[in-house]
């Protein structure tokens, strides 16, 4: 068994024999909103069960973080049940919030884990992971000065940025693949107004040096905003607390033995079954879209379809690091691509994340198997009796508001009719895709309608979406025209995928003049400059 740890910046292996070691069957490495309900969940299940937190307290953005409400997400499973452990325990005289007051929050989930009979070590940072070839043994933290080690037969890296996977050397990836960028953070604040506590947050920028340094230069800049810098004894809105850690929505992600991409989303060519459902929009904070991909680009900015709630299957495979065994990912850097980590992020579908750790975990213990053997069946089956796995979630939705039932079902579409009315419609993201989805007939139906005057851009941006040169005259006239933003921009990004170089240069004047189209414009010169002159495209 070997010791791996960083000293000073530098990678170090050494030779360990784990005696006089404690034995858990498993380890909550971080006590997040993931973390939290894993650790809960395990000891539930009989397993003996530690916990690691880095912070003072269990709860993670929910608690110490400050993010009081729920945005999206799915409903039923674990988290449920404590939810409304927390609503009746605010009412023993805790402040009336919008959402769920954060020290009863903190409060409830470290009793629940006590109560299940986990053991809890808060302010402990991870400094260490013990090995023998690609199955994890243990970790090693660091509390109060003193270096402390356990074994275990499952390890649930709970922390957010993927930090027990990154010491085992799994491969990790970060941020969008244009220029590395992950989403805006923001640093969440309680407010008081009303006679409620309120959450209030703002994209307050980007996390681009994860290192402690750059997270330290992140949260000082964020602070010196104006909306910190406020009166906070506003007598209307009044400042309570400022959060002591910054709400970030992405960091590391792993690559799994099973990769959710949202090009394979579209298509219904997912892998695995789903442990659960991620239940969300894809909300990237941000109007970059220029640097996005395609898939996203086509999703957001031409189909017009950012207001469309997804709900993604995720399997067991996006949760067990490639290549190996002993360790699981729960939280929002478990395998996803950076378009759906924009979905697959938020607490509810964290706290879900969560539990199906910890009940994999308990199946492969029991079974005395490696994580990536264990009856997936069986799995789906305690999911679905604890309510976290939906057997039939509704999978797009068109978002009103935050409550379901509010929220009109979406199906892609197949009646020519239907699709014809859709691309005439303020949002033809639905009719686009649905005719994307059909392969060649759906091409040959946007040949024949892109001869009717009314319809002969958006058929143009349907030919170009499904990679076929013939939509390039169209699509050359929308993009170096000064018509509006939507036309201009969406044909922009085709001319990404299917722009020749005779192309460059109306591109780069775009470019060089700068405003909302230029990123499109300087994605699309990268584009073709990249993959030569020959290249032009079509998928038919």
């Amino acid at each position: 068994m070997r010791l791996r740890q960083y000293r000073d910046g530098v990678l170090w292996e050494t030779e360990a024999s784990g005696a006089d070691m404690p034995h858990y069957d498993v380890i909550a490495a971080g006590l997040g909103t993931a973390g939290s309900v894993a650790a809960i969940t395990a000891a539930r299940q009989g397993l003996s069960v530690l916990g690691l937190e880095q912070l003072p307290a269990m709860g993670g953005q929910g608690a110490l973080g400050y993010v009081l409400p729920y945005y999206f997400g799915g409903s039923g499973g674990l988290y449920e049940e404590l939810d409304e452990t927390i609503r009746r325990q605010m009412e023993q005289g805790f402040a009336e919030c919008v959402g769920f007051h954060p020290d009863c929050r903190l409060q409830v989930l470290e009793e629940e884990a006590r109560k299940a009979g986990a053991e809890i070590c808060c302010s402990a940072r991870m400094t260490g992971v013990y090995l023998e070839g690609k199955t994890v043994r243990g970790l090693q933290w660091l509390k109060e000065g003193r270096l402390f080690s356990a074994l275990s037969d499952v390890v649930i890296d709970c922390t957010g940025e993927a930090q027990v996977c990154v010491l085992c050397g799994c491969e990790t990836q970060r941020g969008r693949e244009s220029d590395g960028r992950c989403q805006p953070f923001s640093l969440p604040m309680t407010t008081y107004y009303e006679g409620k506590l309120h959450g209030q947050f703002v994209d307050s920028g980007f996390l681009d040096d994860p290192s402690p340094e750059g997270y330290s230069r992140a949260l000082s800049g964020t602070m010196t905003g104006p909306m910190y810098l406020r009166d906070p004894f506003d007598p209307i809105d009044r400042v309570i607390a400022y959060s002591p850690r910054l709400g970030i929505r992405e960091g590391r992600r792993i690559v799994g033995e099973e990769n959710l991409r949202l090009r394979d989303y579209l298509e219904d060519a997912l892998p695995g079954e789903a442990l659960f459902y991620a239940c969300a929009n894809l909300d990237k904070h941000g109007s970059d879209y220029g640097e996005e991909s395609l898939e996203l680009q086509e999703w957001c900015c031409i189909g017009k379809m950012w207001d469309v709630r997804l709900a993604i299957p995720v399997p067991l495979g996006a949760l067990i690091p490639k290549g190996y065994d002993g360790l699981l990912a729960a939280g929002r850097h478990l395998a996803v691509d950076h378009d759906l980590a924009s979905a697959v992020r938020m607490k509810r579908d964290m706290q879900k994340c969560g539990e199906a750790a910890a009940l994999a975990a308990a199946e492969a213990i029991r079974s005395g198997c490696r994580l990536k053997e264990i009856d997936v069946q069986a799995l789906r089956a305690a999911l679905l009796k604890s309510g976290c796995l939906d057997p039939a979630p509704v999978q797009m939705k068109r978002i009103r508001s935050r409550e379901d039932s509010e929220n009109p079902r979406m199906d892609w579409l197949t009646d020519p009719g239907a699709i014809q009315a859709g691309l005439l419609s303020e949002a033809p993201g639905l009719a686009l895709f649905s005719l994307r989805r059909m392969g060649k007939k759906g091409a040959a139906l946007l040949q024949g309608w892109s001869r009717q005057a009314p319809l002969r851009e958006i058929c143009a941006l349907g030919l170009g979406m499904m990679g076929l040169p013939e939509a390039l005259p169209q699509l050359r006239k929308m993009a170096f025209s000064r018509g509006d933003l939507y036309t201009v921009s969406s044909a922009l990004c085709l001319l990404r995928r299917l722009g020749e170089r005779s192309d460059l240069p109306a591109l780069r004047t775009l470019a060089e003049q700068g405003g909302s189209s230029a990123s499109y414009a300087g994605a699309a010169i990268r584009s073709i400059e990249s993959r030569g002159s020959s290249e032009k495209g079509g998928d038919f």
